[in-house]
């Protein structure tokens, strides 16, 4: 008896559901082996469809805020990367070349200085997070003068 093809269109399914590579079924009748492409990724299960999105406008950050965004990839070090490094808040006043943060890339920390001198609005990654090259750290209100 020869199999049903919406057994085998059932079986790609489980196996797109699974993320499994490779499936065969051997049963007296017949033997079916499906194989996946090593290097192809796994189809995303069906998503069911989203609002659209506002505009990007809306989530663009005032035009006067200045934002800090990370040079390389790694991990977010609140306050730079000593042990006793001072724990940042939004709110608190830095100065222009002050360090805020640092990215722990390969164990070796790089400091983050601020930009410029201004107060922290927005702190955007948690302390010890993974972060991306440019992605947005912290936003901060400049200022003129020293921060006192």
């Amino acid at each position: 008896m020869p199999m049903d093809i919406q057994k085998i269109k059932d079986l790609i399914a489980l196996m797109n559901e699974s993320g499994v590579s490779e499936l065969a079924v051997e049963l007296p009748d017949y033997k079916i082996t499906i194989k996946r492409d090593r290097d192809a990724p796994a189809p995303a299960a069906e998503q069911p469809a989203q609002e659209p999105r506002p505009a990007a406008a809306a989530e663009a950050p005032p035009a006067d805020l200045v934002t800090v965004s990370a040079p390389m990839v790694g991990i977010f070090l609140l306050g730079g990367g000593d042990e006793g490094r001072p724990a940042l808040e939004p709110g608190q006043l830095v100065e222009q070349g002050q360090v805020i943060a640092a990215i722990e890339s390969m164990k070796v920390p790089n400091d983050v200085p601020a930009p410029a001198t201004g107060r922290i609005e927005e702190i955007l990654v948690a302390d010890g997070s993974p972060v991306e090259f440019g992605q947005p750290l912290m936003r901060i209100t400049p200022q003129e003068g020293e921060p006192s």
